[in-house]
């Protein structure tokens, strides 16, 4: 079962939203995400981090083609990811290791 949970999910032009639960393995699920993305090292492991003991954080992750900005509150975390490129490959990378 899929441990971390989407809430709310928007679509824009060159964006996704989404606001997620906090969970335990929330952060190794989206170093898979990146990782899938090409993302580099470097900037992974800027968010492997135990999440849940995180309260009030902003990370910025950033490659050639896309730009992650994620939003850490008490109960929540909230993923934007903007791109020009077709954001479809990003949904799919999502769906394997998110409830969407």
């Amino acid at each position: 079962m899929k441990e971390n949970k989407v809430l709310k999910k928007e679509r824009f032009d060159n964006a996704l939203y989404f606001m997620l639960s906090k969970s335990e393995d929330f952060h190794k699920s989206l170093c898979s995400v990146l990782g899938g993305l090409g993302f580099k090292d470097s900037e992974i492991l800027k968010v492997d981090r135990f999440f849940p003991e995180i309260e009030e954080e902003t990370f910025y992750l950033c490659d050639n083609e896309y730009i992650f900005v994620i939003t850490v509150t008490e109960k929540n975390i909230h993923l934007t990811v903007i791109s020009e490129k077709n954001l479809g490959g990003l949904q799919k990378l999502m769906r394997e290791f998110f409830s969407i």
